[in-house]
Protein backbone atom coordinates (compact mmCIF):
# COMPACT_ATOMS: atom_id res chain seq x y z
CA UNK A 1 0.00 0.00 0.00
CA UNK A 2 1.35 3.33 -1.05
CA UNK A 3 0.59 6.86 0.48
CA UNK A 4 -0.36 9.61 -2.61
CA UNK A 5 2.80 12.06 -3.23
CA UNK A 6 1.53 14.41 -1.01
CA UNK A 7 0.63 12.83 2.00
CA UNK A 8 4.04 10.08 2.14
CA UNK A 9 6.61 13.31 2.23
CA UNK A 10 5.08 14.60 5.33
CA UNK A 11 4.83 11.51 7.66
CA UNK A 12 8.67 11.38 8.82
CA UNK A 13 8.03 15.00 9.31
CA UNK A 14 4.80 14.39 11.37
CA UNK A 15 6.55 11.70 13.61
CA UNK A 16 9.39 13.99 14.74
CA UNK A 17 7.08 16.31 15.60
CA UNK A 18 5.69 14.11 17.78
CA UNK A 19 8.24 12.85 19.35
CA UNK A 20 10.06 15.91 19.86
CA UNK A 21 7.05 17.84 20.85
CA UNK A 22 6.82 18.35 24.50
CA UNK A 23 3.45 19.64 25.96
CA UNK A 24 4.20 22.66 28.32
CA UNK A 25 4.00 21.23 32.24
CA UNK A 26 6.55 23.25 33.14
CA UNK A 27 4.03 25.57 34.71
CA UNK A 28 1.99 22.92 36.38
CA UNK A 29 4.55 21.31 37.44
CA UNK A 30 5.82 24.22 39.63
CA UNK A 31 2.45 25.57 40.29
CA UNK A 32 1.91 24.41 43.88
CA UNK A 33 5.50 24.36 45.06
CA UNK A 34 5.93 26.04 48.80
CA UNK A 35 9.28 28.47 49.27
CA UNK A 36 10.46 26.54 52.75
CA UNK A 37 11.87 29.08 54.90
CA UNK A 38 15.28 28.89 55.69
CA UNK A 39 16.26 31.85 57.59
CA UNK A 40 14.03 35.35 58.74
CA UNK A 41 14.45 36.18 54.88
CA UNK A 42 15.60 33.34 52.79
CA UNK A 43 13.07 30.98 51.25
CA UNK A 44 13.85 28.07 48.84
CA UNK A 45 12.13 26.21 46.52
CA UNK A 46 12.45 22.17 46.00
CA UNK A 47 14.24 23.16 42.85
CA UNK A 48 17.03 24.92 44.42
CA UNK A 49 15.65 28.58 43.36
CA UNK A 50 15.63 31.09 46.36
CA UNK A 51 14.41 34.68 47.10
CA UNK A 52 16.81 36.15 49.62
CA UNK A 53 16.65 39.14 51.34
CA UNK A 54 20.00 39.47 53.42
CA UNK A 55 21.55 42.08 52.01
CA UNK A 56 18.47 44.14 53.36
CA UNK A 57 19.81 43.04 56.74
CA UNK A 58 21.16 46.51 57.48
CA UNK A 59 18.54 48.53 56.33
CA UNK A 60 15.24 50.06 57.62
CA UNK A 61 12.81 50.61 54.57
CA UNK A 62 10.31 53.41 55.26
CA UNK A 63 6.93 54.76 53.30
CA UNK A 64 5.14 57.68 54.44
CA UNK A 65 1.29 57.34 53.61
CA UNK A 66 0.61 60.89 53.44
CA UNK A 67 -3.27 59.90 52.72
CA UNK A 68 -3.51 58.22 56.04
CA UNK A 69 -0.82 60.16 57.89
CA UNK A 70 1.40 56.70 58.91
CA UNK A 71 4.87 56.03 57.90
CA UNK A 72 5.82 52.17 57.93
CA UNK A 73 9.40 51.07 58.76
CA UNK A 74 10.48 47.21 57.40
CA UNK A 75 13.69 45.62 58.30
CA UNK A 76 12.66 42.45 56.95
CA UNK A 77 15.95 40.54 57.94
CA UNK A 78 16.22 42.20 61.94
CA UNK A 79 15.54 44.53 63.89
CA UNK A 80 13.89 48.12 62.64
CA UNK A 81 15.57 51.08 63.20
CA UNK A 82 13.63 53.49 65.62
CA UNK A 83 10.57 54.56 66.41
CA UNK A 84 9.88 50.44 66.15
CA UNK A 85 10.39 48.84 69.43
CA UNK A 86 13.14 46.57 70.32
CA UNK A 87 12.32 43.28 68.41
CA UNK A 88 10.39 44.56 65.84
CA UNK A 89 10.50 44.01 62.33
CA UNK A 90 7.69 45.84 61.18
CA UNK A 91 6.10 48.66 62.80
CA UNK A 92 4.06 51.87 61.78
CA UNK A 93 4.04 55.20 63.35
CA UNK A 94 0.83 57.41 62.96
CA UNK A 95 2.07 60.54 62.98
CA UNK A 96 -0.76 62.63 64.42
CA UNK A 97 -0.51 61.45 67.67
CA UNK A 98 3.29 60.04 67.02
CA UNK A 99 2.10 56.51 68.80
CA UNK A 100 3.92 53.31 67.18
CA UNK A 101 2.32 49.85 66.61
CA UNK A 102 4.72 46.67 65.89
CA UNK A 103 3.05 45.19 63.19
CA UNK A 104 5.82 42.51 63.22
CA UNK A 105 7.99 40.52 65.60
CA UNK A 106 11.63 39.50 64.75
CA UNK A 107 11.90 36.40 63.49
CA UNK A 108 7.99 35.33 63.09
CA UNK A 109 7.95 36.00 58.97
CA UNK A 110 5.95 33.81 57.06
CA UNK A 111 6.68 33.00 52.78
CA UNK A 112 3.78 31.96 51.27
CA UNK A 113 3.44 31.65 47.49
CA UNK A 114 1.17 29.96 45.00
CA UNK A 115 4.56 29.03 43.15
CA UNK A 116 7.77 29.04 41.54
CA UNK A 117 6.40 31.89 39.03
CA UNK A 118 3.99 33.42 41.27
CA UNK A 119 4.53 36.18 43.60
CA UNK A 120 6.46 35.26 46.92
CA UNK A 121 4.61 37.27 50.13
CA UNK A 122 6.55 37.89 52.82
CA UNK A 123 3.49 37.97 56.28
CA UNK A 124 3.63 38.76 59.79
CA UNK A 125 1.00 38.27 62.39
CA UNK A 126 0.47 40.04 65.58
CA UNK A 127 -2.57 39.93 67.91
CA UNK A 128 -5.45 39.94 65.18
CA UNK A 129 -3.54 41.92 62.39
CA UNK A 130 -2.05 40.34 59.73
CA UNK A 131 0.62 42.65 57.37
CA UNK A 132 0.94 41.08 53.83
CA UNK A 133 3.79 42.25 52.04
CA UNK A 134 4.33 41.17 48.08
CA UNK A 135 8.02 40.65 47.33
CA UNK A 136 8.58 42.47 43.66
CA UNK A 137 12.00 41.87 41.60
CA UNK A 138 13.16 45.20 40.22
CA UNK A 139 16.07 46.01 37.83
CA UNK A 140 16.63 49.01 40.01
CA UNK A 141 19.78 48.99 42.33
CA UNK A 142 17.10 50.41 45.27
CA UNK A 143 15.09 49.26 47.11
CA UNK A 144 11.41 50.76 47.63
CA UNK A 145 8.41 49.71 50.44
CA UNK A 146 5.25 50.96 49.12
CA UNK A 147 1.33 50.01 49.29
CA UNK A 148 0.23 47.94 47.10
CA UNK A 149 -2.53 49.04 45.45
CA UNK A 150 -3.21 45.93 43.18
CA UNK A 151 -5.24 44.68 46.19
CA UNK A 152 -9.28 43.43 45.36
CA UNK A 153 -10.90 45.80 47.78
CA UNK A 154 -14.36 43.79 46.99
CA UNK A 155 -12.64 40.37 47.90
CA UNK A 156 -13.57 39.52 51.77
CA UNK A 157 -11.29 38.99 54.43
CA UNK A 158 -12.09 37.14 57.91
CA UNK A 159 -9.51 39.68 59.68
CA UNK A 160 -7.67 42.91 59.50
CA UNK A 161 -5.36 42.92 57.07
CA UNK A 162 -2.31 45.86 55.54
CA UNK A 163 -0.90 45.14 52.21
CA UNK A 164 2.46 46.38 51.50
CA UNK A 165 5.07 45.82 48.42
CA UNK A 166 8.73 45.62 48.52
CA UNK A 167 10.51 46.52 45.42
CA UNK A 168 13.91 44.82 45.28
CA UNK A 169 16.45 43.87 43.36
CA UNK A 170 16.95 41.45 46.40
CA UNK A 171 13.34 39.78 45.88
CA UNK A 172 14.01 38.63 42.28
CA UNK A 173 14.22 34.86 41.87
CA UNK A 174 17.91 33.55 42.47
CA UNK A 175 19.12 30.75 40.47
CA UNK A 176 19.91 27.73 42.26
CA UNK A 177 23.89 28.20 42.07
CA UNK A 178 23.44 31.72 43.22
CA UNK A 179 21.38 30.19 46.78
CA UNK A 180 23.42 31.21 49.87
CA UNK A 181 22.92 31.88 53.00
CA UNK A 182 25.31 31.66 56.38
CA UNK A 183 25.36 28.29 56.69
CA UNK A 184 25.54 27.27 52.92
CA UNK A 185 28.67 29.98 52.48
CA UNK A 186 30.82 28.41 54.78
CA UNK A 187 30.70 25.64 53.09
CA UNK A 188 33.42 23.54 50.63
CA UNK A 189 33.22 25.10 46.88
CA UNK A 190 33.92 22.62 44.06
CA UNK A 191 37.40 23.23 43.39
CA UNK A 192 38.10 22.20 47.19
CA UNK A 193 35.80 18.99 46.59
CA UNK A 194 37.63 18.08 43.88
CA UNK A 195 41.24 18.20 45.13
CA UNK A 196 40.15 16.86 48.00
CA UNK A 197 38.61 13.66 45.92
CA UNK A 198 41.97 13.61 44.06
CA UNK A 199 44.49 13.42 46.82
CA UNK A 200 42.02 11.16 48.39
CA UNK A 201 42.91 8.88 45.12
CA UNK A 202 46.35 9.58 44.81
CA UNK A 203 47.13 8.57 48.27
CA UNK A 204 44.63 5.64 47.51
CA UNK A 205 46.86 4.43 44.27
CA UNK A 206 49.82 4.41 46.08
CA UNK A 207 48.98 2.76 49.87
CA UNK A 208 47.13 -0.06 47.84
CA UNK A 209 49.88 -0.26 45.11
CA UNK A 210 52.39 -0.42 46.87
CA UNK A 211 50.70 -3.17 49.30
CA UNK A 212 49.92 -5.35 46.28
CA UNK A 213 54.04 -4.81 44.95
CA UNK A 214 55.05 -6.29 48.54
CA UNK A 215 52.99 -8.85 49.35
CA UNK A 216 52.49 -9.94 45.60
CA UNK A 217 56.09 -9.40 44.07
CA UNK A 218 57.87 -8.93 47.09
CA UNK A 219 59.09 -6.16 46.24
CA UNK A 220 60.67 -3.60 48.96
CA UNK A 221 62.02 0.03 49.55
CA UNK A 222 61.11 2.60 46.52
CA UNK A 223 60.52 -0.34 44.28
CA UNK A 224 57.19 -1.24 46.32
CA UNK A 225 55.95 2.10 44.36
CA UNK A 226 53.32 1.87 41.59
CA UNK A 227 55.18 2.03 38.19
CA UNK A 228 58.25 3.23 40.20
CA UNK A 229 60.11 3.43 36.85
CA UNK A 230 57.54 5.68 35.31
CA UNK A 231 57.48 7.68 38.08
CA UNK A 232 61.37 8.16 38.11
CA UNK A 233 61.66 8.97 34.73
CA UNK A 234 59.03 11.92 35.16
CA UNK A 235 61.51 14.71 35.62
CA UNK A 236 63.66 13.71 32.91
CA UNK A 237 60.54 13.45 30.61
CA UNK A 238 59.56 16.78 31.74
CA UNK A 239 63.20 18.16 30.54
CA UNK A 240 62.94 16.91 27.59
CA UNK A 241 59.86 18.18 26.77
CA UNK A 242 60.82 21.67 28.17
CA UNK A 243 63.88 21.37 25.61
CA UNK A 244 61.37 20.65 22.71
CA UNK A 245 58.92 23.55 23.22
CA UNK A 246 62.44 25.80 24.10
CA UNK A 247 63.75 24.10 20.23
CA UNK A 248 60.43 25.52 18.29
CA UNK A 249 58.53 22.25 18.67
CA UNK A 250 61.20 20.37 16.54
CA UNK A 251 63.17 17.32 17.37
CA UNK A 252 66.45 17.65 18.34
CA UNK A 253 68.96 16.89 15.17
CA UNK A 254 70.04 13.27 14.68
CA UNK A 255 73.85 11.63 14.63
CA UNK A 256 73.18 11.14 10.90
CA UNK A 257 71.96 15.04 9.61
CA UNK A 258 75.10 15.86 12.52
Amino acid sequence: MSFPRDISWSLPFLVLVLVTWQPPVTSLKHKNMICDKISECVCRFPTGHSINLTNLASTTLNFNDTKDGLVYYLNPCGQAHTPCSNGSSLCVLEEKTNHTTDLGPMNASVFSTQGMFSPVYLSYEISDLTTEIKLVCSDKPESILLLDTDIDDLEPSAEPKKYLLLQSPEACLKDADAFSDNSASNGLSSGAIFFIVLIVLWCSYILVGAVANHFLRGATGWEMIPHYQFWKNVPTLFMDGFKFVANGCKPPPSYEQI
